[in-house]
């Protein structure tokens, strides 16, 4: 019989129903963002908003009188829970191992390969040519290449074997070799001579190269770190970091999973794909890089400029003598001597004593200008939702035209002419400071804009 009391559902399931199907389609739209990481960290949320749903439920029916089950965990939830968490597992599961498939393998476990049984093998020396072109194709390992002074190509082969006994790992050692084949024309190429082994022995090379050599790296897993040479550097790798150092060349890196640092280098880098850091430093050519790097970003005093591309940052500086970090919807940029064109969306930005022009567009972030100097070039900074502020020595000359359409406008400078509505809406102020000076454009919908005298 009913008491006359109206009793209602649970608002938990479609809650979760509804929060799932949003992580699912944001997923379904970005493929490539990793879904593992943050579900590692964080679906101990779940748990927390279940429990908070309950106790909201039970204080809810307590205030209103009813004797009922409200606030109890029922058998249908407890399912929902496990589903989703076995459902969003699986996704991250398989997020996980697309990205790190080239490590993956149940011989890596040592349970399964045996004791681990250490052999080093070096290659007879060969004499090549000072400017010869010197490739490196190797399956998993890491790659370690030493420029020299001397004309010889040395090659140093430690491996790991994993067996019951000691005869058996010399065995499977036995089966594995590096070797040096001559191609012609100056170029040679290290390779493995056996792979069908390799889940059994682990192999890592040391190379001693030319210093005028062209080195070239493929590799499916393992670091490669090349040091000291002067001809030009390609590395492809889909699992593992890449270091570059000392470089008279230009160097091209390609990168699927890992850190890249390239410092030191003579000529141009290129850096594409997708991976973590990426640290530049030293660089007397442009550096470009390209794909989705999740960062931080690190460059440092480039000569020639920088070019960044990604899916939400393009970037262009034509002389980078200062920094630059970016990453995690932040971009932070100081002394950039030449031109500086940003378009990026959800990033704040912060930009320190910037010497040529400006022209910055960002879809929802914050954009700070700081300059301990007058500026001297056009400045244009446009923001769909976000805070625009600019700071000047007093003794700046330029000409403004700022804009906001709902938010405060705020300038420390006198002399400006307001345009707009008084209400708040499309403030704006317009005028010269000074004598001439560069052009100050900027524009924001939804945001302050603040220009103080530093």
């Amino acid at each position: 019989m009913s008491d006359g009391r109206t009793r209602y559902g649970s608002i938990f399931s479609g809650t979760v129903l509804i929060l799932v199907g949003a992580v699912l389609l944001v997923h379904a739209y970005h493929p490539d963002f990793e879904f593992w990481r943050p579900y590692a960290q964080w679906w101990p949320l779940l748990l927390i908003f279940w429990g908070l749903v309950k106790l909201w439920e039970r204080m809810s029916a307590r205030r209103g009188g009813d004797p009922g089950p409200a606030g109890r965990v029922t058998g249908g939830e407890i399912a929902l829970v496990v589903g989703v968490l076995l459902l969003l597992g699986i996704i991250g599961g398989a997020d996980w191992f697309r990205t790190h498939r080239g490590n993956v393998d149940l011989n890596d476990i040592g349970f399964f390969r045996g004791t681990p049984y250490t052999f080093t093998e070096v290659v007879p020396a060969k004499t090549v040519p000072a400017k010869s072109s010197v490739s490196v194709t190797w399956g998993r390992g890491d790659i370690n290449i030493l420029a020299d002074d001397t004309a010889e190509l040395r090659v140093t082969e430690k491996k790991t074997a994993y067996a019951s006994g000691q005869a058996e790992a010399e065995s499977a050692a036995g089966q594995v070799h590096a070797v040096v084949v001559d191609k012609g024309n100056g170029n040679y190429e290290v390779r493995p001579n056996n792979e069908s082994v390799r889940n059994r022995v682990e192999t890592s090379l040391e190379l001693h190269v030319p210093k005028l050599a062209g080195i070239s790296t493929t590799t499916d897993s393992g670091d490669v770190r090349i040091t000291g040479a002067n001809g030009n550097i390609s590395v492809v790798t889909r699992n593992g970091d890449i270091a570059v150092r000392d470089a008279g060349g230009n160097v091209l890196v390609t990168s699927s999973h890992g850190d890249v640092q390239v410092a030191g280098v003579a000529g141009d880098v290129k850096i594409a794909g997708r991976g973590g850091e990426v640290e530049v430093g030293d660089i007397q050519g442009q550096v470009a890089v390209e794909g989705e790097f999740f960062g931080p970003i690190r460059m440092n005093h480039v000569t020639k400029g920088v070019r960044f591309v990604s899916s939400k940052t393009d970037l262009t500086i034509t002389q980078l003598s200062g920094q630059l970090k970016g990453g995690s919807g932040n971009w932070e940029i100081s002394n950039s001597n030449g031109d500086l064109t940003l378009s990026t969306r959800k990033s704040d930005v912060s930009i320190q004593d910037a010497g040529g022009r400006l022209q910055i567009s960002d879809d929802g972030g914050d954009v700070e200008l700081h300059f301990s100097q007058p500026p001297r070039a056009d400045i244009s900074v446009e923001s769909r939702s976000g805070d625009l502020s600019l700071s000047m020595p007093p003794q700046s000359s330029f000409q403004l035209d700022a804009q906001t359409q709902n938010g405060d406008l705020d300038c420390a400078f006198p002399g400006l002419i307001s345009v707009g509505k008084p209400d708040g809406d499309n403030q704006g102020l317009q005028g010269q400071v000074g004598n001439r000076g560069p052009a100050i454009h900027l524009r924001t919908q939804h945001g302050d804009i603040r220009i103080s005298k530093k």
